[in-house]
């Protein structure tokens, strides 16, 4: 969900440079890291206990869990998916409420 998408405004920035067998995982992994890492995609508000994420993140939601519960996670959530690419960035509560972006459709010209 954050290499192969539409090119509106509201989806990951698309990848400059062609993926590759050998290089796949990693490649899919920093594209991960990198729409993560976003404030447009991942923000937290600590005072009201929320993280406003990616509508991607609402769309897709059976996807990155069904990832958590195969990765021995099996009540894991966006949150926690999520935590996974978050790198040297803080890691977000997973208790906190989850809202969503609006998805901005609008063509994204770069």
């Amino acid at each position: 969900h954050a290499a192969l998408n539409c090119a509106s405004k509201g989806c990951p920035r698309l990848p400059q440079e062609a993926f590759e067998g050998d290089l796949l995982d990693k490649q899919l992994d920093a594209g991960m890291t990198e729409f993560v890492g976003e404030t447009r995609n991942v923000t937290v508000d600590d005072a009201a206990k929320t993280v406003t994420l990616s509508k991607i993140f609402d769309w897709f939601k059976k996807d990155f869990t069904k990832y958590e519960a195969t990765k021995g996670n099996a009540s894991g959530n966006q949150i926690d998916y999520i935590n996974r690419y978050r790198g040297a960035l803080p890691k977000l509560n997973r208790d906190y409420k989850i809202k969503c972006f609006d998805y901005d459709k609008a063509v994204n010209r770069q």
